[in-house]
């Protein structure tokens, strides 16, 4: 966090990309410091690999849990290290480069045991490839502006679309642009949503402790889900909850 706060000027909430490049450059002592820290951090992580990819404990409590085959994977749409985790070969920066991806090298992690254990080799696979994309940007970075100067006014009415590989999968962003270069309506779908679609089977008579494991398997972001349902079991009874529902559900007594 404290090298990001040296790249970006934040810690957590990063700033550095701008419409047309990014607001500062990287200088040579910031490329020393951070590839030295990359080092480091690359060092610490195979011993971390090492030590989990031969913990049986880990293995017994993940294998076979929270199934998610290619099957499932591609009738529920799931993505990043769920559907890779499941044995399907799918990047966006590799399948749809944006940025420099279609600059740099780097491997597709896959796994074939579909399981909670699968999503976490994946996982730990992953970051050797994120540096390794790190060292490759760092070598082949270029000379000269680090930002486009855009005069023209963007009319309104056009329509744009994004798909970028975000760690947890797929995430994509709809707008329509409207008047005074500003967006009329924005629309973005986190990787994290789509993923909870495939929970209903992957939990499917499973013992409730596993049910848990099969959840945190897909590294959830729930404030990236603007949606909630629920389904009275009893019934069969589906309900969309409205966010001042929700709101007023959670200061009443019954909430």
């Amino acid at each position: 966090m404290w090298l990001a706060e040296k790249i970006t000027g934040n810690r957590k909430t990063y700033g550095l990309g701008v419409i047309g490049g990014v607001r500062w450059d990287f200088t040579p002592e910031l490329i020393a410091e951070t590839k030295a820290i990359i080092n480091k951090m690359e060092a610490q992580w195979r011993e971390v690999v090492a030590a989990v990819s031969k913990d049986k404990n880990i293995m017994a409590r993940t294998s076979g849990v929270g199934i998610a085959d290619k099957s499932l994977c591609k009738e529920m749409g799931l993505v990043g290290p769920v559907a890779r985790g499941g044995g399907v070969d799918i990047d966006a920066r590799r399948d749809h480069p944006y940025a420099a991806y279609d600059q740099v090298d780097f491997d597709v992690i896959t796994h074939p045991t579909a399981d909670v254990w699968g999503r976490v080799v994946v996982r730990m696979l992953e970051v050797f490839e994120s540096i390794k994309i790190i060292r490759q940007c760092f070598e082949k970075m270029p000379e000269g502006p680090i930002q486009a100067e855009i005069t023209a006014e963007l009319p309104a009415g056009r329509i744009g679309f994004s798909s970028i590989e975000a760690p947890r999968g797929e995430s994509h962003h709809f707008a329509i642009t409207g008047d005074d270069n500003r967006p009329r309506r924005w629309r973005a779908r986190a990787p994290t949503y789509q993923n909870l679609q495939g929970i209903p089977a992957m939990i499917k008579d499973q013992r409730i402790a596993d049910m848990q494991l099969s959840l945190g398997g897909i590294d959830p972001c729930m404030s990236c889900t603007d949606r909630m349902e629920t389904i009275d079991i009893r019934t069969g009874a589906k309900k969309s909850w409205s966010k001042a529902e929700l709101l007023s559900l959670s200061r009443s007594r019954k909430g």
